[in-house]
């Protein structure tokens, strides 16, 4: 195993932790481009609208 194909795997492995602590499960059969899209949209979901600092949404 190369180190790139390592660093990949850690990458990948740490955007899917971030997922699962937001709730998402299902994470396994995505590529690491899509995993980014995906936790991007979950921590877009989770943010509150009604506080001040986030009225501009």
């Amino acid at each position: 195993m190369k180190v790139a194909d390592i660093r990949n795997d850690y990458k990948q492995a740490h955007v899917i932790e971030q997922l699962e602590k937001l709730g998402s499960y299902d994470n396994e059969h995505y590529t690491y481009n899509e995993l980014v899209r995906k936790l991007a949209a979950v921590r877009a979901m989770n943010v509150d609208v009604e506080s001040d600092s986030n009225k501009y949404f």
